[in-house]
């Protein structure tokens, strides 16, 4: 088995591991998430999404758009509550503590909204809003797959399901939102062994520049 990741930094970000690591699992109710889904609907094209999601503030993401597959508008997490999910269909959250870590996350529960995520491949666009209609395009560059091997512990360990290696809370962490990048990091649960919490799910884009410098 490899060896343990280990890493250490202060009380502050400890606990900003666990929020991160049991937030998705905590908000949900089993027998909703078996029933409701994600609605159907059919998807606005870009420029009636931007439309819909706009309400003239800078700086406030209001959307994420891919083509032929999300059209989700962003809810922000109420001041205080770092572990908010947004339990509505078709809607997904900006996870504050990343822009402490110079990451764009983005979360949705797996039984909604981030049953998406799933479909998401490298090399696919995704489209951010933000409130004064300002775009920002993302280019899918990462897919990693983890094993809870504590679904509800703020401190359990992780396998890679490709790599096999086992990484703690801390540094899975600061492997997936530390880099200071400016990356969009999009967050779901695994579900596995009739446990929607089995395991997380976490795709990387980079704004498009950096994948393609000669963008315009």
């Amino acid at each position: 088995m490899a060896p343990i990741k280990q890493i250490t930094f202060k009380k502050q970000t400890l606990q900003s591991v666990g929020i991160l690591i049991i937030m998705l699992a905590l908000f949900f109710s089993p027998i909703t998430a078996l029933a409701d889904g994600i609605p159907e609907r059919s998807q606005p094209d870009f420029s009636g999404f931007v439309e819909s999601v706009q309400n003239g503030k800078t700086g406030v993401l209001r959307g994420l758009y891919v083509k032929n597959l999300m059209a989700f508008p962003i809810i922000q997490q109420p001041i205080g509550n770092d572990s908010f999910v947004s339990p509505a269909p078709g809607y997904v959250t900006e996870f504050r503590m990343a822009n402490n870590h110079g990451t764009i996350g983005i979360l949705a529960h797996n039984y909604l909204a981030g049953q998406s995520f799933f479909a998401l491949s490298p090399g696919q666009e995704i489209q951010l809003v933000y409130g004064n209609a300002k775009t920002e395009i993302f280019v899918v560059t990462n897919i990693q797959k983890y094993q809870a091997l504590s679904p509800n512990s703020p401190s359990g360990d992780f396998i890679n399901l490709d790599t096999k290696e086992r990484i703690t809370a801390s540094s899975l962490f600061l492997e997936i939102y530390g880099n200071q990048s400016g990356e969009l990091i999009l967050q779901t649960c695994i579900a596995a062994n009739n446990n929607l919490t089995w395991g997380r799910l976490f795709v990387t884009a980079k704004p498009i520049n950096q994948v393609y410098p000669n963008f315009h």
